[in-house]
C-alpha cells in the first residue's frame, strides 16, 4: 500500500480539488482521510488516501473501496468464490432489510475464502462474528461454503473463473 497527500484550499478548492478527483478516480482507494488545517489564516482540506501501488486502476478492480484490499490478495479462483459469497451476503441483507456489512464485512468474506471455511466452528475464528451473525446467517452460508469448497465446486469455479478471463 502506498500514500498520497493533498492539500485544497477551502473554500473552491480550484485545480487542487481536481487533482484529488482524479486521482481517486484512477486509483484504488482503500482508506481516506481528511482534515481541516488552518494556515495563516487560510483554511484547508487535506486528504490522506491510502491506495493500491503497481498501476492497479479503479476499473480493474470491483467498485467497492473497502473491497480493494481484500480483492488483491485473492486469486482467480478465489475472486470467483469470493463474488458468490458476496452475491448471498447481498440477498441475505436485502431479505434482512440491512446494508450488506451487518451480513459480513468483505474482510469476513475474504477470510472465508482463503481459509476455506466449511464449518460453524471456523467460522467462530473469522475476527468480528460473534454469536448473533453466526446464529442468524451461519444456517444460510455454511452449505455454499462447503460447496465452494467442495472438489466439485472448486472444478466448476476455476472454470468458471477462466471463462471470465478469456472474455
Amino acid at each position: 500500500m502506498a500514500f498520497e497527500i493533498f492539500c485544497v484550499e477551502l473554500p473552491n478548492g480550484g485545480d487542487s480539488l481536481e487533482r484529488v478527483n482524479k486521482f481517486m478516480a484512477t486509483h484504488v482507494i482503500v482508506s481516506k482521510q481528511q482534515h481541516l488545517v488552518s494556515r495563516d489564516g487560510i483554511p484547508y482540506m487535506m486528504f490522506c488516501l491510502e491506495y493500491v501501488q503497481n498501476g492497479t486502476t479503479a476499473t480493474a478492480a470491483p467498485n467497492s473501496e473497502a473491497k480493494a484490499d481484500v480483492w488483491s490478495s485473492l486469486d482467480s479462483t478465489q475472486r470467483e468464490q469470493f463474488n458468490r459469497l458476496r452475491d448471498l451476503r447481498n440477498q441475505l441483507a436485502e431479505q434482512e432489510h440491512v446494508k450488506p456489512f451487518v451480513v459480513f464485512t468483505n474482510d469476513q468474506l475474504g477470510e472465508m475464502v482463503k481459509g476455506r471455511v466449511t464449518t460453524l466452528e471456523a467460522m467462530k475464528g473469522i475476527r468480528d462474528v460473534g454469536k448473533a451473525r453466526l446464529e442468524k446467517f451461519a444456517p444460510q452460508l455454511l452449505p455454499i461454503l462447503k460447496e465452494l469448497f467442495s472438489d466439485k465446486g472448486e472444478r466448476q469455479v476455476a472454470m468458471d473463473a477462466g471463462k471470465g478471463e478469456e472474455q
